[in-house]
Formats: structure tokens, C-alpha cells, sequence
């Protein structure tokens, strides 16, 4: 999602990918935080995640922990990120199985 919001915004296209990710009723966004997100793609994700703040359903998987060490090279897209996040928001963490 990331790559493809640089390269619209690289081709002057970037309101009409956010519009079409900010558009279904629920975004599923799996494995955040398991590669590293650009200063650019975090800028992207923001964007969507406040255009559909407050008007769609937002599902996120990490295996990072919610706080401001996440993935983003900057500590205030994080924290504005997390704020629309986890307003209204239910929390569920799974602490998988460990094998002895």
C-alpha cells in the first residue's frame, strides 16, 4: 500500500489513491512494522488512516507493540496516527503458542 501510494503521488495521482484506499467499508492492513515503512509510506498510511477516521472500520496486525517506537521514522506521524487509531478503537493482543 505504501509503494503504491509513492508512486501515485510520484505521478501526481496521490488524492485518487488515498480516495481508493480511504473508500471500502473495512481496510485490513496485515503485518504492519514487519518491513521497515519509508518516511513517504508513512506519510501515505497516515493520510489514509485520517481520511477514514471516524467514517470506516480499520483492521491492523502487527507484531509491534503499540507505542511510539513503531516502525515510522517520525515520532509525531506515529503518535497522530496512533491517536486516530485507538480512539474507539478494541484492542485485541494474542500472544502466540511457544513451543518447548
Amino acid at each position: 500500500m505504501a509503494a503504491k501510494c509513492h508512486k501515485a503521488a510520484l505521478e501526481c495521482r496521490r488524492s485518487s489513491i488515498i480516495r481508493f484506499f480511504a473508500g471500502p467499508r473495512l481496510l485490513v492492513i496485515d503485518e504492519l512494522g514487519y518491513l521497515p515503512l519509508p518516511g513517504h509510506g508513512a506519510s501515505a498510511l497516515f493520510q489514509v488512516i485520517n481520511q477514514r477516521y471516524l467514517k470506516s472500520s480499520t483492521i491492523l496486525t502487527t507484531n509491534v507493540g503499540i507505542g511510539l517506537g513503531w516502525p515510522f521514522g517520525d515520532a509525531t506521524v506515529a503518535a497522530a496516527m496512533l491517536d486516530r487509531l485507538l480512539h474507539r478503537a478494541a484492542v485485541v493482543g494474542i500472544d502466540g503458542l511457544r513451543r518447548r
